[in-house]
C-alpha cells in the first residue's frame, strides 16, 4: 500500500476509465506508470453498494495485489463518486 500511495501522490496514475457499469458492479481499466517509465495496465471490479474491490488484475509481474492496483484504488477513492 505504501508504494501504491507514493505512485498516486506522484501522479503516476495516467488514466482510469469505466469499462462496464451494471446495477451492482463497475469495471474500470487504468494505466499506471511504474519504474523506468514502464506503463502497466490494470483492471478492477468494484461492488457499487459497498464500494469494495471484488477483483483486480495488473500487467506487472505480480499480476494482482500490487502497488499499481493500490495506486488506482487511491485514485478512485479521490475521484470516483
Amino acid at each position: 500500500l505504501k508504494e501504491g500511495k507514493f505512485l498516486w501522490e506522484d501522479k503516476k496514475v495516467l488514466s482510469a476509465q469505466v469499462k462496464d457499469l451494471s446495477s451492482s458492479t463497475i469495471q474500470i481499466v487504468a494505466q499506471v506508470e511504474g519504474k523506468f517509465n514502464h506503463i502497466y495496465k490494470q483492471q478492477v471490479e468494484i461492488e457499487r453498494g459497498e464500494s469494495c474491490l471484488l477483483d483486480s488484475s495488473c500487467s506487472c509481474s505480480l499480476g494482482f495485489d500490487c502497488q499499481h492496483i493500490a495506486a488506482v484504488t487511491f485514485y478512485l477513492e479521490e475521484c470516483l463518486e
